[in-house]
C-alpha cells in the first residue's frame, strides 16, 4: 500500500510520532510548533491553524500561524480575558472547547480573526461561519501555556470524534513542547540572573568604596536583565542623594527637541515621587512596572500623576517600559533600581523576582559599606580626638610651665632678698594673670560647646560693646605704642545675641590685633549695618599671617609658624573662641592677611528679630 493509499489515521500517528521525537530531542520550539501545526493542516484537514502562547504579561501572542490569516495574525496579542471568556462559554469536547455559531454575540477582537465562507457547506454537521474550536495547551502541572485554534476544515464539516481525538494528541505534544521550552528558558534565565547576582557579590567582597562598586554593578545588571538602560538611585544620606546610570547623560543643546530635556532630568522628577513609590514597594516587597505600549500595565504607587511623567520620560528616552525595584535592608528602603527596555521584550516573573533579590542584596551591600564608612569616620574622629587631647595637654603644660617658674622663682627671690619683694610681687601677679587667662580661655571654649538653645538672646548694642572693649584695652595699646581707632563705630547698632559672648568676640579680635601690631602701628575697628545684618571689621597693619598658616588660623591651640608671632605669649585659643561665638550667632567670619602688612577680620552677624 502506498502512502497515498494509507489511512489518514496511520499518517496522523506517523506524523505524531515525529512530533514526539522533536519534543523529546529539545529541538527549537518554533520548529516543533510549525511541524505540529502543519500536521494539523495536512492530516486533520484544517486550512487555518493558530498557536497562541501565554506571554510573560499573561496575555496571548500568536507565535505560529498557518493559513489565510498568517500575515495579519502572526505576532498579534489577545488579552487573556478574551480567551478565558470564550473557553468558559464553549462546549466541552474532552480536551477541546467548541463554540458554535451564535454562542458569542459579537467578536471583541476582530483584528485577531479571519474570514470564513459566507455560506456553510450543504452537508450534515456543517462548519458554520462563526464556529470556533480551541485546544488548550497545558504542561504536566496543568498550567495553561497556550491555545491551539483551528478553522476552515477542507470538508466543511465539524470534526468527527476520531479527528478530535487526534487533535487532542497534537495539542498534548504542543503543550509538552512549550512546557519543555519554558523550563529550558527558566533554567537559562535563572542561571543568567544568578550569575549577575554572583558578580555583584564578588565585587562587593573586595570593594572598599560604595560608589565605585555601584558604578561597576550597572553593567552586569544591565546585561543580566537584558535592559537597554539601568539606573541605581540612593536616597540622601550624609553625602546626599546619589545616582549611577548606564544611560548617556545627554545635555540638551541647540536644535534639540524639547522632549530631550527629559534626558537630563533628575530621576525623582522624571518618575514622579519615585522615593515614595520605592518605599511603598519595599514595604509590600514588590516591583512597579510602567509601559508605554501597555499603559494599563500596573504602576503601583505611581498613580495617574506619577505615571504620566514616567511615560513622557520613557518616550523622551526612546524606551518602552521600565521596572522600578526597591533597594533596602530590614525595614528601611535605601533607594531603587530602574531597568528600562525597548519594545518587544516583556519582563518575566523570574526576572522581577530576581530583581527584587538584587534589590535586597544591594541593600545589604550598601548598609555594610555605610557601616564600614561610619566605623572609618569614627576611627578618624577618635584619632583626631586623641591628637586634640595631646595638643591640649601639651599646650597647657607649656603655657603653665613659664608662669609657674616665674611665680616659684620670685617667691624664692622675695624670701632671700627682702629688698626685691615689690618686684617679685609684680612678676608673681603677671604670672598668675597669665595662668588665669589660660583658665578663662579653656572655660570659655568649654562653655561654647554647649547647645545654642541653652543661651539667652537679648538685644545688644554692638557699638557700645566695641567702645567698652576699646576702653578696656587702651592701656595695652598705649603700652605697645599702637593707635586704636574706633571712630567708625556708631552707637545704637543693635543685634539679638548673648552679651557676654559678643563682648568676648570683640575683645579677642581687638586685643589680638594690638598684640601682633608693632610700635607705631594702627588698629582700626568699624561697624556698619547692611540690610538684615551688621558687619564688624577689625583691621591692623601688624606682622600679618603667613600663607601656610591661613588654613589653620581658627584651629584650637594652633600657633603660627612665624617666629615673630610665636614670640608673643598666648594659648592659641583666642581666634577659635571668636569663630565659635560667630557660629553660635549664625554669622560668618573671613580673614584677609598679608605677611608683614597686617590682617583684616570681617565678622557678619544677623540682626535677628528685635522686639
Amino acid at each position: 500500500m502506498t502512502s497515498a493509499q494509507e489511512p489518514n489515521e496511520l499518517v496522523a500517528l506517523r506524523e505524531l510520532h515525529r512530533i514526539v521525537l522533536l519534543v523529546n530531542s529539545e529541538t527549537d520550539l518554533s520548529a516543533v510548533l510549525e511541524t505540529a501545526a502543519q500536521g494539523v493542516v495536512d492530516v486533520l484537514g484544517f486550512q487555518a491553524v493558530v498557536v497562541n502562547m501565554v506571554t510573560a504579561r499573561g496575555d496571548f501572542e500568536a507565535v505560529t500561524v498557518l493559513g489565510p490569516p498568517r500575515e495579519s495574525l502572526l505576532g498579534a496579542r489577545t488579552p487573556r480575558e478574551a480567551f478565558l471568556h470564550d473557553l468558559e462559554v464553549a462546549d466541552d469536547w474532552g480536551m477541546l472547547r467548541f463554540i458554535p455559531e451564535g454562542r458569542i454575540e459579537a467578536e471583541l477582537y476582530p483584528e485577531c480573526t479571519w474570514t470564513t465562507p459566507d455560506e456553510p457547506a450543504d452537508v450534515p454537521d456543517a462548519w458554520l461561519r462563526d464556529d470556533a474550536l480551541y485546544a488548550p495547551l497545558y504542561n504536566p502541572e496543568r498550567e495553561l501555556l497556550g491555545i491551539l485554534s483551528v478553522d476552515l476544515p477542507h470538508d466543511g464539516r465539524r470534526p468527527s470524534a476520531l479527528r478530535r481525538e487526534v487533535l487532542e494528541m497534537y495539542a498534548v505534544q504542543m503543550g509538552r513542547a512549550i512546557g519543555h521550552a519554558r523550563d529550558r528558558e527558566r533554567l537559562a534565565e535563572r542561571l543568567r540572573l544568578s550569575t549577575t547576582t554572583r558578580q555583584i557579590l564578588q565585587m562587593a567582597a573586595v570593594a572598599d568604596d560604595l560608589e565605585p562598586l555601584l558604578e561597576a554593578s550597572i553593567e552586569p545588571i544591565q546585561t543580566g536583565y537584558r535592559a537597554t538602560a539601568a539606573w541605581i538611585r540612593l536616597f540622601a544620606d550624609k553625602g546626599g542623594a546619589w545616582t549611577a546610570s548606564s544611560y548617556p547623560n545627554a545635555l540638551p543643546g541647540d536644535g534639540q527637541d524639547p522632549s530631550d530635556l527629559y534626558l537630563d532630568l533628575d530621576l525623582d522628577q522624571a518618575l514622579g515621587a519615585a522615593e515614595q513609590v520605592a518605599v511603598e514597594c519595599w514595604r509590600t516587597q514588590r516591583t512597579s512596572v510602567v509601559s508605554r505600549s501597555r499603559p494599563v500595565e500596573r504602576a503601583e504607587g505611581l498613580g495617574l500623576t506619577g505615571r504620566d511623567p514616567a511615560l513622557d520620560w520613557l518616550e523622551a528616552l526612546g524606551l518602552d517600559q521600565f521596572v522600578l525595584v526597591p533597594i533596602g535592608v530590614s525595614d528601611q528602603c535605601l533607594g531603587y533600581l530602574v531597568l528600562a527596555r525597548e519594545i518587544g521584550l516583556d519582563w518575566t516573573e523570574i526576572e522581577e523576582q530576581n530583581a527584587s533579590d538584587i534589590g535586597r542584596e544591594l541593600g545589604r551591600v550598601i548598609e555594610s559599606a555605610r557601616i564600614r564608612a561610619r566605623e572609618h569616620d569614627l576611627i578618624i574622629r577618635l584619632e583626631e580626638l586623641d591628637d586634640y587631647k595631646s595638643r591640649v595637654v601639651t599646650t597647657i603644660i607649656h603655657e603653665l610651665k613659664n608662669p609657674l617658674a616665674v611665680v616659684v622663682g620670685n617667691l624664692e627671690l622675695a624670701r632671700d632678698e627682702p629688698a626685691l619683694v615689690a618686684r617679685a610681687h609684680t612678676a608673681i601677679q603677671r604670672g598668675a594673670q597669665r595662668m588665669q587667662k589660660l583658665v578663662d580661655d579653656l572655660l570659655a571654649l568649654t562653655k561654647l560647646r554647649e547647645p545654642v538653645a541653652d543661651t539667652l538672646r537679648v538685644p545688644v548694642d554692638l557699638g557700645a560693646v566695641v567702645r567698652d572693649v576699646a576702653a578696656l584695652v587702651i592701656d595695652q595699646a598705649q603700652l605697645g605704642a599702637v593707635t586704636l581707632d574706633v571712630s567708625a563705630v556708631p552707637g545704637g547698632v543693635r543685634i539679638l545675641g548673648e552679651p557676654a559672648e559678643l563682648d568676648r568676640l570683640v575683645l579677642n579680635l581687638v586685643s589680638n590685633a594690638i598684640k601682633y601690631t608693632g610700635p607705631g602701628g594702627r588698629v582700626t575697628v568699624s561697624l556698619t549695618t547692611e540690610a538684615d545684618h551688621v558687619v564688624l571689621v577689625c583691621a591692623d597693619d601688624g606682622i600679618g599671617i603667613a600663607p601656610a598658616d591661613m588654613a589653620s588660623v581658627f584651629g584650637e591651640f594652633d600657633r603660627s609658624s612665624n617666629p615673630e608671632a610665636r614670640a608673643k605669649p598666648g594659648s592659641g585659643l583666642g581666634l577659635p573662641i571668636v569663630r565659635r561665638i560667630v557660629q553660635r550667632h549664625d554669622g560668618s567670619i573671613e580673614v584677609d592677611s598679608t605677611l608683614g602688612r597686617g590682617s583684616r577680620f570681617v565678622v557678619t552677624l544677623p540682626i535677628g528679630q528685635i522686639s
